[in-house]
């Protein structure tokens, strides 16, 4: 070989030199590029971070690999052995130089950990970065000096997993923030779902058990779809039943064509309200006020129907307005007895007079008490014209029910063809009654229940004791009259306790209007069943009293044998001139007044000429002067131990009923015979007699 073709020494080492750096770097690029290949066949953020850290240990073998990614604002952490944590911000000062500086750092690790002499490895950290934006870090911890010539080398790696990193957070943060409104929506669903349910629970439940009747009605046919409990209750239809009918057929036979008049114009407005008359199944009548509004439900057009039961209501409001009617009856009724009881007292006083003038036996005292016995009759019904005004007030004494009941109801039986069946419970409580005014409705409910029977026959009465059943309420007693006759129809029924209300020819109309009121006075209340056909049932009910009824005292009466001075207030005249008369024909001594004023000047002055009054007899009422009441209060000022008698043909004032309580000892009610005036003095003078 020729001596000037060999290459020299130098160049020749030269050459390997490169041949061995082209070795290498090819080494390098297959390496990279196989880098790359495991890159490009993973997808989704894990897995890209996962492939990213497995392709730098396969390659490198550090002694850790570490990625941190930036995800919304938080950082990311996951190392060779899958632990993940999640921090606001880089937890290591390599990191935070990194993120910092955006570029490569490097940081020798504790020469504590090392023996002298011993290469001390290094932890790299290397952006990622895309178009300048930090998407995140790697980590690579122990790597020793050897190792840094890969670093250069691994610098298109990085790119293209920065790349790879940078595109799969924003796919995750896309995929991320579409999760996020796909959950909210699924969760707006979920709301909205479960608040139809409970809407559509809480309206089932309104619907069944609503007190009111629905009925949710076809607008075409009228006919019912549906309805709840309380329809069935209140008319006792099925909805089978119901749907068969329509709405006004349902109406009472004279209220249909306003039942229908009025659901055309529910259709039409779309919402209506109106009472009606209904008919339930059992062929009562129901009061109801209906309701009626359009709706749609699934598209489907409907006549939302409520029905509330008034029947009650209405009830209450016919008794109301009754009240209030038989009030101002009353008002003029009272006017009217209190002036005729004064007229009926002078008359049945002079009739006493002249019947004690007269020889007895005689045509003349004969007449005079037929006359007398037509004033008392006169009195009974002033009595009854009373129970319509406040002056009706009872005068109450603890009275045996059952002994009033039993000999009220004996008296207007006998003679006829009906009689008397009593069933009595054992123990009936007593009450605190008008012993006059409660036998009167006896007396009265009787007599009906005769002229029902006018072929005779059984009156059953029972009395029995209704215990309350809440806390306030009272206890009672109860007096069932029930008759044998025909019954009561329903036209008459409503206004049988109306004042001169009367189906009889004879009748005043005052019986049963007097009752009711003479009842409710007593705090009481009366009520009325009727079936057509099978006779009548009133019924009593009046406040008990645990209190017993003493019996009566067996003591003769203290028969009056001195004469007295007595006083008497009057403003009438005639009344002062009859009064006087009566009196002094009983050997009294006799001075009058005209009002209150009058009556203290001459009580005084008796008492200041020690000549005193033994009593005073006080006209209650007295039109532009000073009454009984606030008389009887001065002239216990005057003398504590006067003896009052309260008298009136008008007890407008509280007075009469509870004149104890007034300063009064007794009562002369108008019109009054001489008998009454006898029975009232002795009840005067021997109240404080000695026993």
């Amino acid at each position: 070989m020729n001596e000037e073709s060999i290459t020299p020494p130098g160049e020749l080492e030269t050459l390997r030199g490169r041949v061995t750096d082209l070795a290498r770097d090819n080494a390098h690029l297959k390496l990279i590029n196989r880098m790359l290949l495991s890159l490009t066949s993973a997808s989704g953020l894990e897995n890209v971070v996962e492939q990213i850290l497995r392709t730098l240990m396969e390659t490198i073998g550090a002694f850790n690999l570490l990625v941190y990614y930036l995800v919304d604002g938080r950082w990311h952490c996951r190392d060779l052995f899958g632990s993940a944590r999640e921090m606001e911000s880089p937890d290591t000062p390599l990191v935070a130089a990194c993120v910092r500086e955006r570029i490569f750092q490097r940081e020798q690790q504790d020469a504590r950990e090392f023996l002298p002499g011993d290469s001390r490895p290094e932890n790299w950290a290397f952006p990622l970065l895309v178009q300048q934006r930090l998407v995140g870090v790697v980590v690579m911890e122990g790597m020793i000096i050897a190792h840094d010539s890969i670093r250069i080398q691994l610098q298109p790696f990085f790119v293209y997993a920065a790349l790879m990193l940078g595109n799969e957070i924003s796919n995750y943060s896309v995929l991320e923030q579409t999760h996020q409104q796909l959950l909210q929506t699924h969760q707006a669903l979920e709301r909205e779902t479960t608040a139809r349910q409970e809407a559509e629970k809480l309206y089932r439940m309104l619907f069944e058990q609503s007190p009111d009747g629905i009925m949710l009605i076809d607008p075409e046919s009228l006919r019912t779809l549906r309805c709840n409990h309380a329809a069935h209750r209140m008319l006792g239809y099925s909805l089978d039943e119901f749907a068969a009918l329509a709405i006004p057929d349902v109406a009472a036979q004279d209220d249909r064509n306003e039942v229908a008049r009025r659901v055309r114009i529910a259709l039409e407005r779309g919402d209506h309200t109106f009472e009606a008359r209904l008919c339930a199944k059992g062929g009562e009548f129901r009061d109801v006020l209906v309701t009626m509004r359009m709706m749609t439900t699934a598209g489907r057009p409907l006549l939302h129907t409520i029905c509330r039961d008034i029947t009650d209501t209405k009830k209450m409001e016919q008794d109301l307005f009754k009240n209030q009617k038989m009030e101002s009856i009353g008002l003029l009724a009272g006017g009217i007895a209190h002036d005729f009881n004064n007229l009926l007292a002078a008359i049945m006083g002079n009739i006493s007079l002249a019947s004690m003038l007269l020889q007895p036996g005689s045509r003349s005292v004969s007449l005079l008490a037929e006359s007398e016995k037509a004033c008392l009759r006169a009195r009974d019904l002033t009595l009854q014209l009373l129970t319509f005004s406040k002056g009706g007030a009872p005068v109450r004494r603890l009275a045996s029910v059952e002994q009033i009941v039993r000999e009220s109801a004996s008296f207007v039986v006998r003679g006829s063809g009906t009689f008397c069946n009593f069933h009595v419970a054992n123990g009936l409580w007593q009450a605190e009654i008008d012993e006059g005014q409660i036998s009167q409705v006896i007396h009265n409910l009787v007599i009906n229940a005769v002229q029902a029977m006018p072929h005779g026959g059984v009156i059953t009465i029972t009395c029995s004791n209704v215990a309350a059943v809440t806390e306030g309420e009272a206890d009672l007693v109860r007096i069932d009259i029930e008759d044998q006759g025909e019954g009561i129809t329903p036209e008459v029924l409503p206004r049988i306790f109306d004042p001169y209300f009367t189906t009889k020819r004879q009748g005043s109309g005052l019986g049963l209007a007097s009752s009711y009121s003479i009842i409710r006075n007593h705090g009481g209340y009366i009520e009325v069943n009727s079936p057509p056909g099978k006779g009548a049932i009133f019924s009593i009910f009046l406040p008990a009293t645990v209190a017993t009824v003493l019996p009566p005292s067996v003591e003769p009466h203290q028969i009056l044998t001195r004469p007295c001075k007595i006083l008497v207030m009057d403003d009438e005249e005639m009344l002062r001139d009859v009064i006087t008369s009566m009196l002094n024909m009983l050997g009294h001594r006799v001075e009058t007044a005209c009002d209150g004023k009058e009556t203290l000047t001459r009580y005084q002055r008796a008492r200041d000429s020690r000549d005193p009054f033994d009593a005073v007899i006080l006209d209650l009422t007295v039109p532009g002067g000073m009454g009984g009441r606030e008389t009887m209060a001065r002239l216990r000022e005057i003398d504590p131990e006067v003896k009052g008698i309260v008298s009136s043909g008008y007890a407008s004032d509280m007075a009469l009923p509870d004149f104890r309580s007034h300063g009064f000892c007794t009562i002369l009610s108008k019109p009054y015979s001489m008998q009454d005036l006898i029975r009232v003095l002795e009840e005067l003078f021997t109240q404080d007699a000695p026993t």
